[in-house]
């Protein structure tokens, strides 16, 4: 069976499936976003060392727009194991 997410539009009565991506931070892929919607906006809380893993594999997945890396290296440097969660808070936009 494929998995993945999808995103339904009640007055179309129509799905397609979705990949959500925070492009502030360089298109960085969101994982397993289930339930983390509410009034058009998305939120993703991540612990610091699972954020830095995500965008070191990203950073070398060569998916990072380069006016953006500098700013993913930067964000990286200041992660510690120990800190406290982050929350990312977005609006929802579609782009086909």
């Amino acid at each position: 069976m494929p998995g993945g997410n999808i995103w339904v539009d009640k007055k179309k009565m129509s799905s397609s499936q979705y990949r959500p991506v925070n492009d502030f931070y360089g298109n960085l892929p969101i994982p397993n976003p289930n339930s983390r919607f509410n009034k058009g906006r998305f939120i993703f809380n991540v612990e610091p060392a699972v954020l830095q893993e995500m965008i070191e594999a990203h950073l070398v997945s060569g998916k990072c727009p380069d006016r953006d890396k500098t700013k993913l290296k930067e964000l990286v440097a200041t992660l510690h194991e120990n800190d406290n969660n982050l929350l990312f808070v977005g609006k929802l936009k579609h782009d086909k």
